[in-house]
């Protein structure tokens, strides 16, 4: 639907423009050539001179003056929303995503191959809650894909993004003792392709080809 939309927007922008620069060269602000163009006869049917609306000089110049400063009022705003457009101004900073109760019995997980908590490159079946990954993703300001944003999923507690190092020793031992080895969290993102906006995790395959990720469609209101 969207496409349409801007389809019909870009029809309608240079339908008017052809109507401003039809109308200023007919009053030879484009040059001779052009208003001889616009005034030639090219139609069987002959039409009649229509009578009184000859303006003097300055009339003229008040109309050509007016429709230069709309035609360079209407360029600059499509430039100005085009431009936000491009950088991204218009969309979200951060979305919540609510996933529901639907379960994924047999999905497939494939640890990295710098795993600490599992051996390396394990690829096992586990029952994944959708609703694991409710929370609320923030735009990630770097990289793009297909023109969109990605989002990237934040800690439910305070909202601000996973630690990049796990820690080393068990917080809850205040003696120093009970060190492991945990893997941090890798954050699920939102990303929009192939016309719809998708929720993958690096850690989570559709199927044993480690090339194809998890990609559950959603809908972004």
């Amino acid at each position: 639907m969207l496409p349409i939309f801007y389809d019909t927007l870009a029809l309608q922008f240079i339908q008017r423009l052809d109507d401003i620069v039809f109308a200023v060269s007919k009053m030879e602000v484009l040059g001779i050539r052009m208003q001889k163009a616009t005034m030639s006869p090219y139609f069987n049917t002959p039409f009649q001179r229509e009578k009184g609306n000859h303006f003097n000089w300055k009339t003229r110049t008040l109309l050509k003056t007016l429709y230069f400063i709309n035609l360079a009022v209407f360029i600059t705003c499509m430039v100005v929303v085009t431009g936000r457009q491009v950088s991204g101004y218009y969309q979200c900073e951060s979305i919540t995503a609510s996933w529901g109760d639907e379960i994924w019995r047999k999905a497939i997980v494939m640890w990295p191959q710098d795993s600490l908590q599992y051996p390396p490159g394990l690829v096992e079946r586990m029952v994944l809650a959708y609703d694991y990954f409710d929370g609320v993703y923030v735009k990630d300001g770097s990289r793009t894909m297909n023109g969109r944003p990605i989002y990237i999923e934040m800690k439910k507690s305070d909202r601000t993004p996973f630690d990049m190092v796990a820690p080393s020793v068990n917080p809850y031992h205040h003696d120093g003792s009970g060190s492991y080895a945990i893997d941090p969290v890798k954050p699920a993102i939102i990303k929009y392709c192939e016309g719809r906006w998708i929720l993958s995790h690096e850690y989570i395959l559709k199927s044993t080809d480690e090339t194809v990720s998890m990609g559950i469609s959603i809908h972004l209101i």
